[in-house]
């Protein structure tokens, strides 16, 4: 297991007396080349916004098993370069890791797409895509609130009532 997080300890005492390694954290070339000799590249994460490691692992050729979730959602098609599960359902993420895993040929294929995709992403596309949201947001007219209104009309306990 590479890198490090809040879940550290609690995977640490999961795994206890299983052969599984912790290597701690890891970049540049070591990084790349661990992620090149793994099958599958398992992130759990519920809270990824960007998802620089997802694009990492595909750009290497692995597969992703990842949280429906925020930025992973934005960048692991579901069937072709990875599997998207819901949130925090520990069984369906370890059966979608097991799919993969049982399935050499079906995991070739995803890796290959996974890296096929990562080819099409660079740093100059994803923040002309940035800042064309932020000039989106920037003129979009926003609603004026009327500082006359009772600030009981926006209690939400009495409009569901």
């Amino acid at each position: 297991l590479v890198g490090t997080g809040p879940a550290e300890a609690d995977i640490r005492a999961a795994l206890h007396g299983l052969p599984a390694r912790f290597m701690g954290s890891k970049e540049g070339a070591e990084l790349a080349q661990l992620f090149a000799a793994g099958d599958v590249f398992a992130f759990p994460s519920t809270t990824e916004t960007f998802g620089q490691v997802v694009q990492e692992a595909m750009a290497s050729g692995v597969p992703v098993v990842g949280c429906d979730a925020e930025g992973v959602r934005d960048l692991v098609q579901h069937g072709v370069t990875g599997l998207l599960v819901p949130p925090n359902d520990a069984p369906t993420f370890a059966a979608a890791l097991r799919i993969l895993l049982d399935d050499a040929p079906r995991r070739a294929v995803m890796g290959h797409a996974a890296r096929a995709f990562a080819e099409t992403r660079s740093w100059a596309e994803v923040m002309d895509n940035l800042l064309a949201l932020y000039a989106e947001i920037l003129h979009t007219p926003t609603l004026a609130i009327d500082p006359e209104l009772d600030p009981e009309d926006f209690n939400l306990e009495r409009i569901s009532a």
